[in-house]
């Protein structure tokens, strides 16, 4: 689970993980399995009230701690793509395709960061495009992946 703090609201990303598998982890002393049927939905601060949630195939398999927001809008990366919702109402704003290859899965998640208008995805992926927040565009891309014996980042275009 993830919870996110913007201003009055929660923004949380939840799931469910089944009991049977949870247990045979415990047994083994394994990992947890991952939550399956993610889900996002936006939760008053003071009251708990629940604003809106999205339960749907663009939230089921989000990659973990891949949530951010800013300035209305709420942002998370899938296996497939980046989407960016109305963080008042859930409602779509724009998709970016976002391909994950299965060989990621052995690296951490992407990380998202939305700021002045550009939402940032370091993904570990080479020219992977960096989408505006509104609207969806490439503003400009850049190799996360570590030129050979320095540890600096490529360069952008």
């Amino acid at each position: 689970m993830e919870v996110l703090c913007d201003g009055e609201v929660r923004d949380v990303v939840a799931g469910t993980i089944d009991a049977d598998r949870y247990a045979q982890a415990l047994r083994r002393g394994g990992p947890s399995p991952a939550p399956r049927g993610k889900r996002i939905a936006a939760v008053e601060a003071g009251t708990g009230k629940l604003l809106w949630a999205k339960a749907d195939a663009d939230t089921a398999d989000l990659l973990p701690t891949t949530l951010c927001a800013r300035v209305g809008r709420a942002f998370s990366h899938g296996p497939r793509e980046r989407i960016c919702l109305n963080a008042r109402t859930g409602k779509g704003v724009w998709k970016a395709p976002a391909p994950f290859a299965p060989t990621a899965w052995a690296r951490p998640p992407p990380t998202l960061v939305a700021c002045d208008g550009v939402v940032l995805s370091a993904d570990g992926s080479p020219g992977k495009p960096k989408a505006s927040a509104r609207p969806a565009r490439t503003a400009w891309t850049v190799s996360s992946q570590p030129k050979r014996g320095t540890g600096a980042l490529g360069g952008g275009q």
